[in-house]
């Protein structure tokens, strides 16, 4: 029997967990944590019978204490109850699925306690710049305990280059965003005036780092540079000036996906 922990349960991809779960014998949940649905998450709680519930607001979670008070489900709040449910004893797996960078600090904290993890929260690498020195920890514990599969580090690529040198080693594909070549774009748009500076130079970092870009036998990308660029609404003359210094300046070094 596998124990499993779902950090947002209440949400699109922590119900469908719940569903797997009602399908596979093997699955048993040992911890259920979400943001303020009360009433969804005893629903869940009473179904799957967790050692623990957690919710993000207090309020809510004083609810839910109430209305689970004739059962033994410990009932928590707040980051204390995530981290508590990220780590719980008897957990082997944790599903990841909180929105919003909240869901970093109980990822770091699962792996940290040896848990898998069934990570469903992009913004715990998206938004990895703000919480670095432990993402350093997470990534260097992970690559030590076996992780093989590629490392993405995606941002918006406003980014500083001293922070980009202390994931040497780490990062095996770059998947930055290359918003605006136009300061008065990006001053306007993302109030970053030096928004084009920022990313050119952050940019030299990352395709130093990658060195080479390598695909697998599937055309997967396993190493390399990947640049976003959104097309925006009457703004193409932008976009062709960006794609000019890309190519000008990097040439077939590093790919480029353009959204529109």
């Amino acid at each position: 029997m596998k124990q499993i922990s779902i950090l947002g349960s209440t949400g699109s991809i922590g119900t469908q967990t719940l569903e797997v779960v009602r399908e596979n014998p093997d699955l048993s949940v040992t911890a259920l944590a979400a943001g303020r649905n009360a009433e969804l998450l005893e629903a869940q709680a009473r179904e799957f019978r967790p050692r623990l519930v957690s919710l993000q607001d207090e309020r809510a979670a004083g609810e839910l204490k109430i209305r689970l008070a004739d059962t033994d489900i410990r009932v928590l709040s707040g980051m204390d109850g995530l981290l508590a449910a990220a780590t719980e004893q008897e957990a082997q797996v944790v599903v990841t699925a909180v929105v919003g960078m909240i869901g970093i600090r109980p990822t770091i904290a699962a792996i940290e306690a040896g848990k898998d993890i069934a990570l469903a929260n992009k913004e715990t690498l998206v938004t990895a710049g703000h919480f670095l020195p432990l993402v350093v920890l997470a990534l260097e514990g992970a690559k030590n305990q076996g992780l093989t599969i590629p490392v993405v580090y995606n941002t918006g690529g406003y980014e500083k280059v001293d922070t980009l040198r202390r994931l040497e080693g780490l990062v095996d594909i770059w998947l930055p965003d290359y918003k605006y070549e136009s300061s008065r774009l990006s001053a306007k748009y993302s109030h970053s005036a030096d928004y084009p500076k920022q990313v050119k130079e952050a940019l030299g970092e990352m395709v130093r780092q990658a060195k080479e870009t390598v695909f697998d036998g599937r055309g997967m990308m396993k190493k390399g540079v990947m640049v976003r660029h959104l097309v925006l609404p009457g703004c193409v003359y932008d976009s062709k000036d960006v794609l000019d210094y890309l190519y000008d300046t990097w040439g077939d070094r590093i790919w480029v996906s353009i959204l529109s």
